[in-house]
């Protein structure tokens, strides 16, 4: 009775402790800091009443009209101004299951996809602070989460990703309105194009590592992560990628 009661008791701190031990301290922290960002946008619109009846997000596009990326615009009109509470409750519900996914550890990488594409859209209609700084974030821990894959379908979805990475810079550059030190953050059509080379770049240099991987039958240095043999104690010494496999 009481042993069992011991176990109960013991299985949240289990949980908690894996959740730590899961992945390196840098990750866990980008992940709690953007989920608890996404909970906190998504909680702010499930309280507002003008948010549930599509009057905010009107609102919202009215205000960043006149800076609204170029190849963006016929997406407002056609796509999201005619449908405003739909588009509301898509936000709404995406942001919170994106800020629960990452800060429980279940579900990171559909949310990550997820978080970044919502960036996109938020980024393009004109709100650059403080998506931009979400998608390098998010895109950094996306990035981890490749390299830890040794999946040959993983080689193909970043080279999918480094293509439309490096289109959607091409399309943005003619949208660039400024080049003023000062003004250069708040223009979504620059920020746009910064974002694409970098992951464009981020993905060039991903295939590399990969293939030079596969020539020499190596396997990703994450994998001890995604294997879930990683434990915090060998941060004082180098993995031994290939025992933690086959262990």
């Amino acid at each position: 009775m009481h042993t069992r009661t011991r176990h109960r008791s013991s299985r949240p701190s289990l949980l908690v402790r894996d959740r730590i031990d899961s992945v390196p301290t840098w990750v866990l922290l980008i992940q709690l800091f953007i989920g608890l960002g996404w909970l906190r946008a998504g909680v702010e619109k499930v309280i507002s009443t003008e948010w549930w009846s599509g009057v905010e997000l009107d609102r919202f596009l009215v205000e960043h009209g006149d800076v609204t990326v170029w190849w963006y615009r016929p997406f407002v009109d056609l796509a999201v101004e005619p449908s405003l509470v739909a588009v509301s409750a898509v936000v709404m519900i995406g942001q919170l299951a994106i800020g629960t996914a990452l800060i429980v550890g279940r579900g990171v990488g559909p949310a990550l996809a997820v978080g970044m594409l919502l960036n996109l859209h938020f980024v393009a209609a004109g709100a650059v602070d403080p998506s931009v700084f979400y998608l390098l974030a998010q895109g950094a821990v996306a990035l981890w989460l490749v390299e830890s894959s040794a999946r040959r379908r993983t080689s193909i979805l970043v080279a999918g990703t480094t293509v439309g990475a490096a289109a959607l810079a091409v399309v943005s550059v003619s949208g660039i309105s400024t080049l003023h030190p000062a003004e250069v953050v708040d223009d979504p059509a620059l920020m746009l194009s910064m974002v694409g080379v970098l992951a464009a770049l981020a993905g060039v240099d991903s295939l590399r590592r990969r293939g030079r991987a596969r020539r020499s039958g190596q396997r990703p240095a994450s994998t001890a992560f995604a294997t879930g043999s990683y434990s915090r104690s060998t941060r004082s010494r180098p993995v031994n990628v290939s025992a933690s496999i086959t262990r």
